[in-house]
């Protein structure tokens, strides 16, 4: 049952959570840090061709990606990763784990099958070994993937006539640079005329021009009482990690700042939606104690607890949203009646809303 009372929930036969702080708490910045967070800001907000590389025809591919500015650039996360220090070559593969490897194109090429199908086929080595991948209905892979060259291939391993076989692998055009790197790698959405290497290089030069000269919105005390890395830090992490654990640090440290900016949006809702007047409700003296009375049963101390709160709630005048929360018989919609009625009795007017038809009806008959 949802009816209308303060903030705080009551809970039958349990104690009510703590209310939420009133205070947000985060500071605002102090003046001389407003004219610096006002210029990084601005700089954010700037076209992604202020970046080196980036021209119209760029600029045009990356906003349907939803890429528009540089301060997109910078939270414009990874789908995965590649870890290139953790790769496995051919002769080391096990039928059914899921593994990564970089072998070179010696073959590739596609065909129709009798049911129709599209299959496209590579034939890969690393010098331990060769492995087939097949890709199934995507034909332009025709044109992305050649003999000679060197790809990073993600996926299942299975086998088919004795021989190792990887189905619809996820898969990456890699360079000489990549693979020095030995690093984790990040892998982003693409759309067709943008590759990861350009992708990487660009946020890489996004990164090092703004990422230190962020304003932290957290206060380095809130960072330190939960353990979070700082905000430059993180953006580092969500892209080039120097290690999974500092891949996991920065999405821990993300995800709290999102998580944050969610309550204290709901928080100000609640701030703002309580700072209009409401319609003070009281029953009438006596009026309660006769509703009681004519029950075939006494209340329970959590429904009368549960009760005596929500009407002082209604009686201060402040617009209330309270959640009623119980067990299957607990006696809620009593609770509810209840409320109802003295709404009734002081003229106003109550609406009590059920998830079906015929629970509806039982409202009806018992309640009229």
């Amino acid at each position: 049952e949802v009816v209308q009372s303060s903030p705080s929930s009551a809970t039958v036969g349990s104690q009510p959570p703590p209310k939420l702080p009133v205070q947000p708490p985060i500071p605002a910045p102090a003046p001389q840090e407003q004219g610096a967070a006002s210029k990084v800001r601005e700089g954010l907000r700037a076209s992604v061709t202020l970046l080196s590389g980036v021209g119209q025809r760029r600029a045009e591919l990356l906003g349907k990606l939803g890429v528009n500015t540089i301060g997109d650039f910078l939270y414009f996360y990874p789908r995965r990763y590649e870890d290139y220090s953790q790769l496995k070559t051919i002769d080391h593969l096990a039928y059914g784990e899921t593994a990564s490897l970089i072998g070179t194109v010696w073959e590739a090429g596609g065909r129709q099958s009798r049911g129709g199908m599209y299959l496209f086929r590579a034939l890969l080595s690393d010098n331990t070994g060769t492995i087939e991948v097949t890709w199934f209905n995507q034909r332009y892979l025709e044109d992305r993937i050649k003999p000679g060259m060197q790809l990073v291939v993600s996926g299942k391993v299975e086998e088919y006539l004795g021989r190792l076989t990887i189905n619809s692998p996820e898969w990456e055009l890699v360079g000489r640079s990549d693979l020095e790197t030995a690093r984790i790698v990040p892998i982003y959405p693409l759309t067709e005329g943008l590759t990861q290497r350009w992708l990487r290089q660009t946020v890489r030069q996004a990164l090092s021009a703004w990422a230190y000269r962020l304003v932290d919105p957290l206060p380095e005390a809130l960072r330190k009482t939960y353990d979070l890395l700082p905000l430059g830090r993180a953006l580092w992490g969500i892209h080039f990690p120097d290690s999974f654990d500092h891949l996991r640090a920065a999405q821990r440290r993300l995800a709290f700042e999102e998580a944050l900016y969610l309550q204290l949006g709901l928080l100000q809702q609640k701030l703002q939606w309580r700072s209009q007047p409401g319609r003070a409700i009281q029953a009438p003296e006596g009026y309660l104690e006769s509703l009681l009375e004519m029950l075939p049963y006494a209340l329970t101390g959590a429904q009368r607890r549960s009760l005596d709160e929500m009407l002082q709630d209604m009686a201060t005048g402040n617009p209330m949203n309270r959640l009623l929360q119980g067990d299957v018989g607990s006696g809620k919609t009593v609770v509810a009646a209840l409320l109802m009625a003295v709404t009734a009795v002081t003229g106003g007017q109550s609406a009590l809303m059920a998830p079906t038809e015929i629970l509806s009806e039982q409202h009806y008959k018992n309640l009229g």
